[in-house]
């Protein structure tokens, strides 16, 4: 692999899990990354229509939950926002929070410590930390779907798999 190439995905990539998670703006994203993101093999996961003045639990747990059957399977994964400053980084310390069993708290002081610029604004806190409360407390088959309590697992891996 071109180590040119190799540099400039470093720099543009907020890489908060070594090659493994990361953040980025839609521009530095498009304008540099598109074109490589195949041969890079990581899967880009749009913050882009969330909207931080609104609780959009459904919205965030639904992009949590497929980051983390991503990264369980070995993905990479790049969290895109308009500046890659607060909805992206605010997903990524959620998952910080989740998988090391932190507060939504320390997992952002974690993004911090790896992302230069991090102010997740407005009501994107509050949106995360209940994706965080749900994700703790709810049950998931081993593809990321909800199950119910008494199963399992989900509908499609017991009657469609």
């Amino acid at each position: 692999m071109n180590q040119v190439i190799i540099r400039r995905i470093e720099k543009i990539v907020n890489w908060i899990i070594q090659n493994k998670m990361g953040t980025a703006s839609v521009d530095e994203l498009t304008r540099n990354l598109v074109s490589c993101q195949h041969s890079f093999g990581f899967h880009v996961i749009s913050m882009l229509d969330v909207d931080e003045e609104k609780l959009q639990i459904e919205k965030v747990y639904s992009r949590a939950v497929q980051a983390l059957s991503l990264l369980k399977h070995g993905e990479r994964v790049v969290f895109m926002c308009q500046a890659g400053i607060s909805r992206s980084n605010g997903l990524a310390a959620l998952l910080i929070a989740y998988t090391n069993n932190l507060t939504w708290e320390e997992g952002l002081e974690e993004v911090k410590k790896k992302v230069r610029r991090t102010h997740v604004l407005g009501n994107m806190i509050d949106t995360c930390k209940e994706v965080l409360r749900k994700l703790k407390y709810a049950r998931t088959c081993s593809c990321g779907s909800e199950m119910d309590d008494n199963d399992d697992s989900c509908f499609y891996c017991t009657y469609l798999a």
